[in-house]
């Protein structure tokens, strides 16, 4: 029997892939399927800045005036970049660095608003499964209620809105400001928590109200 070159070895193992690989494949029928892709795309806002810009002053230069600068406030940068992604097109996500065969997959574009103190104060308590539920129900196993004071979710919101990263970083301040209570309430006679602005900030512990055990004295008749 011929033995086999390392040539003709690796024609043939290529020939097994390519059958097997076609064997694998499938056709699939994406005329009712809908894609969806979504991201942060940071820095996309000033490109669409930049060809505004040349586009109102007809020259290179830049008017700076839809340029989003890090000495804003909060609430005007935010509402700035929201102006900004709104009127992004196709031909600034080519620019931001996407391949054309991809963004012509997708001729819907749809901004979506940055999140405010409101908003926040909303994702943390308006949902069917929010946040706030989940923390009232970890407390309730131990028969223990949790209260939060309006003052205090805001504060929450505000200092979410400082680190920048959304509603994720609701989850690590109230976890933070929660951690002593878990490691307390369980087999104690806590009945209540009240989370108030200064525990938020640190300033306070959060409030423990206890249960009230009354000593029943039995009285035996002489």
């Amino acid at each position: 029997m011929k033995k086999k070159s390392p040539d003709e070895k690796l024609s043939s193992l290529r020939k097994l892939s390519t059958d097997v690989t076609f064997r694998l494949q499938k056709r699939v029928d994406t005329s009712d399927i809908l894609f969806v892709a979504s991201g942060a795309f940071n820095g996309l806002d000033k490109i669409v800045a930049r060809r505004l810009d040349k586009k109102s002053l007809g020259f290179g230069t830049s008017s700076g005036e839809l340029h989003v600068s890090s000495d804003d406030a909060n609430s005007e940068q935010a509402r700035k970049r929201d102006y900004l992604l709104s009127k992004a097109d196709q031909g600034d996500l080519i620019n931001f660095g996407i391949v054309p065969e991809l963004v012509g997959r997708f001729p819907v574009l749809v901004p979506f608003h940055s999140f405010d103190q409101d908003l926040l104060v909303r994702v943390l308590t308006e949902p069917q499964n929010s946040l706030l539920t989940q923390l009232k129900l970890q407390f309730a196993i131990d028969n223990v209620d949790l209260t939060f004071s309006s003052e205090a979710l805001q504060q929450v919101a505000q200092l979410a809105l400082e680190r920048k990263t959304g509603a994720r970083a609701l989850r690590s301040i109230l976890e933070g400001v929660l951690l002593d209570a878990k490691f307390t309430v369980p087999g104690s006679d806590i009945e209540s928590i009240h989370v108030t602005r200064e525990a938020v900030l640190g300033e306070a512990e959060v409030e423990y109200t206890r249960r009230v055990v009354e000593n029943k004295q039995a009285v035996s008749a002489m």
